[in-house]
């Protein structure tokens, strides 16, 4: 994996939830019991998420970095990166393209052996 993967595959994501822009966000994401919201914003929490664990000089194989995360509502993801419904899919999809950009500068800058 390479940066230029992790952009490229923000890319086609943004663009495929682009074009279901006048879909119901707010409905079940398929059999799940996350809206469709939160599953893109649960995709932006794990980039994000992602890129903080390859932060550390010696990133843990066992644990995660322990930034605070919650649960908006039950059933909900549990997570760190929320955002406001009020900023609409734009707002959405831009914290969906910073976390991808925030992890492709990580890949592209950790040393070789921080990714194994």
């Amino acid at each position: 994996m390479n940066s230029d993967d992790v952009t490229c595959a923000v890319q086609l994501a943004t663009g495929t939830l682009t074009a279901a822009a006048d879909r119901d966000w707010q409905a079940p994401a398929g059999d799940l019991t996350w809206t469709c919201w939160e599953v893109v914003e649960h995709l932006a929490d794990d980039l994000f998420m992602y890129a903080v664990q390859l932060s550390p000089a010696e990133p843990s194989v066992t644990t995660h970095v322990p930034y605070g995360w919650q649960y908006r509502r039950e059933g909900g993801p549990g997570q760190t990166v929320f955002v406001d419904p009020a900023d609409g899919l734009d707002g959405l999809l831009r914290v969906l393209e910073a976390a991808a950009a925030l992890l492709a500068a990580m890949v592209a800058v950790a040393p070789p052996g921080r990714m194994s």
